[in-house]
């Protein structure tokens, strides 16, 4: 054993999810194929998350680096995928998908932070609202249009595994009336107008499966980096105790409702940064 001791300083990332922003979360086994369950008043949830190069804090026993997911999806970084069944009706205007923050991030963000929030509506969904300077920053869009993956026909679906989705939204004859089949992304265009979000109901009883994935953020090493066409952005730098956590959720909240403490959320799922600070022996042992 070595006399000598240093630190080891790394980041490591805790991924957690509960089903408002108060309540007590559960860890999420990021990168197993064992979904959790979690419940509220307006949905049964099951979650899956994918992270490429996952570098999990301990709590994540053990934390699995990598997902047989990457294997067949090499250009994408993370996958949050889920199935909900609603306890009521929602009407497809008010169910949101996107980020937020407890607190002010506007002092901590780069050069270029707007830029990318331009190349996002852009490239990714231009339906997505919201303000990264306000005192809770904000960024929703319509979980029609910002989902990469829906399934309306799945029917009972086994809990004990996260099964791939694929696209099927067949509770559209209302709406698609000439009888074509939407494909992912003609669906994500077709639910950027309003009339037609209006048109939607998840329907209170039935399951959808859902997948959202992407290849423009990575969490790889526990570090945050955002990349588009001709354009990259590493927030690691810019880390620190207020600003260090990625949220995703999927709430409702109505037309007319704008801002975090809006809505009702269904699903939060919290990515957090932590520093680990265990002292390690020279010859590489923790202590």
């Amino acid at each position: 054993m070595s006399w000598f001791r240093k630190k080891a300083e790394k980041r490591m990332i805790t991924v957690m999810a509960s089903h408002s922003y108060d309540s007590e979360p559960q860890i999420v086994p990021v990168n197993s194929e064992d979904p959790i369950t979690i419940s509220s008043t307006i949905a049964d949830v099951q979650l899956c998350v994918r992270i490429r190069g996952f570098n999990g804090s301990p709590k994540h026993d053990p934390p699995l680096k990598d997902s047989p997911y990457f294997q067949y999806c090499e250009d994408l970084n993370i996958s949050i995928q889920f199935s909900f069944t609603p306890k009521e009706d929602i009407n497809g205007e008010d169910l949101l998908f996107g980020n937020d923050f407890d607190t002010s991030i506007g002092d901590f963000l780069p050069y270029g932070a707007g830029t990318a929030l331009k190349l996002f509506k852009r490239f990714v969904d231009p339906s997505v609202e919201g303000d990264l300077y306000c005192p809770k920053p904000y960024l929703y869009g319509k979980a029609l249009s910002s989902l990469n993956v829906i399934n309306d026909n799945a029917g009972e679906i086994d809990k004990d595994v996260c099964s791939k989705p694929i696209e099927e939204v067949i509770d559209l004859s209302n709406i698609v009336t000439d009888g074509s089949v939407l494909q992912p992304s003609d669906r994500q265009v077709f639910f950027q107008k309003k009339e037609n979000l209006e048109k939607f109901t998840f329907e209170k009883g039935r399951t959808y499966q859902c997948d959202f994935f992407s290849g423009f953020l990575s969490l790889e090493d526990s570090n945050i980096k955002i990349a588009f066409p001709g354009f990259q952005l590493d927030l690691t730098p810019y880390l620190n105790d207020k600003f260090n956590r990625i949220r995703y959720v999927l709430k409702v909240a109505g037309s007319s409702c704008e801002g975090v403490d809006c809505g009702t959320p269904l699903l939060v799922l919290t990515s957090i940064l932590e520093v680990d600070d265990r002292e390690t022996d020279t010859d590489g042992d923790d202590r």
